[in-house]
């Protein structure tokens, strides 16, 4: 416990050099960083807080990308209700690679080794982390997230139109990415239609190739946001294929493309410019949620995608309470 007080005061004096309007209530819920980026070396960088103006200067086009995780960490993790009782676990992230984006965090409770399961389908911004229990925490409790609707996996396609997702996001009173301005203001509708959106775990494992159907290797794992409700960078492990050996690159997830037969990914690029681009060994990730962002900024730049994160650190501030305001869960 004393771990988590440290940290608690550290990131309330790292907003506090920020000059942002966070509300105190906000710095609690920023403990999910000490989880998610790994005990000990988040608490090492919780205390460099001396040049945190450096860093977090808002005049400059900087944000603060929140914490991130590997997919294959998500999956299978448990979930608790607002009151820290168990209520099931993560069974599956739908992703849509083309806007970078997570969909829904499906959820399984009940039943035996997955016969008889209960599915439900959550927007991600219901979610806040728990460092200390190593857990994800829905927003709700657990009477009524026995009157959620319950979610069909089967057939995937079904469930992933606009208007079902829509459906999902609105018994939680949150809105979704493709809802317009317009739309968002007035009457609650979306444009029907199906999205392009994979489970996580068929993406996982897909062989990779160029447009020239050159073999580059298969995805690894997918790096998500999970509060933003982001897909933040595909993971590829090259096997030897682009003469690295075994170390793995990444790319933003805008820069893939499903194949036709939906069993393989293109990948925007040639093999030399992938070579070039940044990769890393196996046994030495980068720092997934380092202030700087280096990493992530680097593979955008690679492929000559925006970064989603790098908007102005005040704007992304307000954002953030909007967000939160929209999803909030349902009385």
């Amino acid at each position: 416990m004393a771990m988590e007080t440290k940290l608690l005061k550290a990131l309330t004096k790292t907003l506090s050099l920020m000059k942002l309007n966070y509300p105190p209530s906000l710095a609690s819920s920023l403990l999910a960083v000490a989880w998610l980026c790994g005990g000990d070396h988040c608490a090492a960088q919780s205390t460099s807080t001396e040049n945190a103006r450096d860093r977090y200067d808002v005049s400059e086009s900087r944000c603060w990308l929140g914490p991130v995780k590997k997919a294959s960490d998500i999956l299978g993790i448990r979930v608790n209700d607002s009151h820290n009782q168990k209520i099931g676990k993560v069974k599956e992230l739908a992703v849509d690679l083309g806007s970078g984006r997570l969909l829904e965090v499906i959820v399984a409770s009940g039943g035996i080794l997955g016969i008889n399961e209960r599915l439900v389908a959550v927007p991600p911004g219901q979610f806040t982390c728990d460092p200390v229990k190593r857990t994800l925490r829905l927003n709700l409790d657990k009477t009524h997230f026995r009157k959620v609707p319950t979610f069909k996996i089967s057939p995937w396609e079904d469930s992933m139109s606009r208007e079902q997702i829509s459906a999902v996001y609105k018994y939680y009173g949150a809105t979704p990415y493709f809802i317009s301005g317009e739309v968002r203001s007035g009457s609650y509708h979306a444009v029907l239609g199906h999205l392009n959106v994979e489970q996580a775990t068929r993406i996982i494992g897909t062989p990779v190739q160029n447009s020239q159907s050159e073999k580059l290797g298969t995805v690894k794992d997918l790096i998500v946001e999970i509060p933003a409700g982001r897909v933040v960078e595909v993971v590829v492990s090259s096997g030897g294929f682009l003469g690295m050996g075994d170390e793995y690159s990444a790319a933003p997830p805008q820069s893939f493309q499903h194949g036709v037969m939906r069993d393989q990914l293109i990948l925007d690029t040639t093999r030399q410019t992938l070579a070039r681009a940044p990769h890393f060994n196996p046994h030495a990730w980068p720092a997934l949620n380092d202030p700087d962002q280096a990493h992530f900024t680097s593979v955008y730049r690679a492929y000559n995608v925006e970064p989603y994160f790098l908007t102005n650190a005040a704007d992304n501030a307000k954002q953030h309470v909007r967000d939160r305001q929209e999803n909030a869960p349902p009385r």
